[in-house]
């Protein structure tokens, strides 16, 4: 797994979470890497939400949902996220395989502080 980093059309940096193929060294953008925006509550928030880990040669645990726009709780000014399970299938997609901290705390989950 890397951080590929770019341009985007407008000019503006991008940064996505990839693999690479080492049979042939190609770079494969799984998910973009580095997540904003304006919650439905008007909450701002801006950071590296993914947190991705590999599990074996095909899975990766990170931060869910891909969107990352809404989290699984809110408190106060912080929200916090789930954390998914994804199997990296034979084309380079992922595909959900379960949640990892669904039965866990709130305040255990991964927070993003929002602001106004």
């Amino acid at each position: 797994m890397l951080e590929k980093t770019g341009k985007t059309a407008g000019g503006e940096e991008r940064h996505d979470l990839a693999v690479v193929e080492t049979a042939t060294g190609a770079v494969h953008v799984l998910a973009p890497a580095q997540v904003s925006g304006v919650d439905a509550a008007g909450s701002k928030y801006a950071g590296w939400l993914r947190s991705p880990h590999g599990r074996g040669n095909d899975q990766i645990s990170f931060v869910t949902p891909l969107s990352a726009d809404k989290p699984a709780a809110k408190v106060e000014d912080k929200g916090y996220y789930d954390l998914g399970l994804y199997q990296l299938t034979a084309d380079f997609q992922l595909k959900p395989i379960r949640t990892l901290s669904a039965d866990w705390p709130v305040d255990a989950k991964p927070m993003l502080k929002l602001s106004k």
